[in-house]
């Protein structure tokens, strides 16, 4: 998805444009209450944004409490669109 979304050309709209995501994802389990994923996921989001944007972090919450996350680390975007490579940059 963030790959698609970088990669969108929007020099068409404005040169120098380029838009870029982040994502915070929690998994849901049997027995999770809606309320508490969400707060989860939330949080995550937040935290891809302060580790640099256009990243996800995404986990599973623990019985303890506890939120493990996997951060995905943001990759060189190459737009399909054009044929010269662009690398995405937040905003």
């Amino acid at each position: 998805m963030r790959a698609h979304v970088a990669a969108y050309p929007r020099e068409q709209i404005e040169k120098g444009l380029s838009v870029t995501i982040s994502l915070g994802v929690a998994n849901v389990a049997e027995g999770d209450e809606l309320p508490e994923v969400m707060t989860l996921a939330d949080r995550r989001l937040y935290a891809a944004k302060r580790a640099g944007r256009n990243r996800v972090e995404a986990g599973s919450a623990q019985s303890s409490g506890q939120a493990p996350s996997r951060s995905c680390t943001p990759a060189p975007v190459t737009s399909t669109a054009s044929s010269s490579p662009q690398v995405s940059t937040a905003i």
